[in-house]
């Protein structure tokens, strides 16, 4: 069985084809008609979309057969137990199924890096309990020099080495969004670590590779996390679809 999960985020599309349950190919862009033409490529069985865009249905209506959308009514193979569930990201939620696919029987934080940071906690037995939403990283960048009369706007090469104790002020705007968010990272995961010795934590997100180096034990960078867990909620859900 070939299955595609598709994810549309704020700036970049995500899709992966799942054979078996088991990513076979994937790709990223921004490029909507390359999307298109890659789906239609893999000649799959089965199809799931979640969106944080609202042309969901138009790029729904382009697919090969009829997608399952994701949404706040779809059933899932985890206890949501978050407050207001129709506020809830998809994303976050497709991320949490997926950690909880890779890793079962252990509490999980969840750190997705995107436009927004969120960070999530799962329990040991399948409960999504909620967490925090933060700026991204070029968020920070850009919300500095924006609300602000002097601070210029820095662009972030994800590949250089940025110093906590900066000595320029490009260097002290970037050393405080990068350095921030890795402040951040470390804090929720020391905390759920407390509280839970065998905590995994999973980074995933377009900026998650760029935060690798900041790994220690129980740690993992799984950028197509997302993609992991929606190929889960669509099989959780094709038995109900066939009846």
């Amino acid at each position: 069985m070939k299955n595609v999960a598709i994810d549309l985020g704020n700036t970049r599309s995500k899709t992966a084809l799942f054979e078996d349950n088991r990513l076979v190919e994937g790709l990223e862009t921004t490029d909507q008609d390359l999307l298109l033409r890659t789906i239609e490529s893999y000649n799959a069985d089965n199809f799931i979309v979640s969106s944080v865009r609202k042309d969901t249905d138009l790029l729904a209506g382009k697919l090969p057969k009829k997608p399952l959308i994701f949404d706040n009514n779809v059933p899932v193979p985890i206890e949501n137990c978050y407050k207001s569930p129709q506020t809830l990201g998809t994303d976050r939620l497709a991320a949490a199924i997926g950690a909880k696919a890779l890793f079962p029987d252990k509490p999980c934080l969840v750190i997705d890096l995107g436009t927004c940071i969120t960070y999530d906690f799962v329990t040991a037995d399948n409960k999504f309990m909620g967490g925090m939403i933060a700026p991204g990283v070029k968020m920070r960048l850009k919300a500095m020099h924006e609300f602000t009369q002097k601070l210029p706007l820095v662009e972030w090469k994800p590949e250089q080495e940025v110093p906590i104790t900066a000595t320029t002020t490009e260097e002290a705007i970037l050393s405080g969004a990068v350095n921030g968010v890795k402040g951040e990272i470390h804090s929720l995961r020391e905390y759920y670590q407390i509280l839970h010795p065998d905590l995994q934590t999973i980074l995933c997100g377009g900026d998650s590779i760029y935060f690798e180096n900041i790994k220690k034990a129980g740690t993992f960078a799984i950028p197509k996390l997302v993609l992991y867990g929606l190929n889960q909620i669509l099989m959780y859900n094709l038995p109900m679809a066939s009846n």
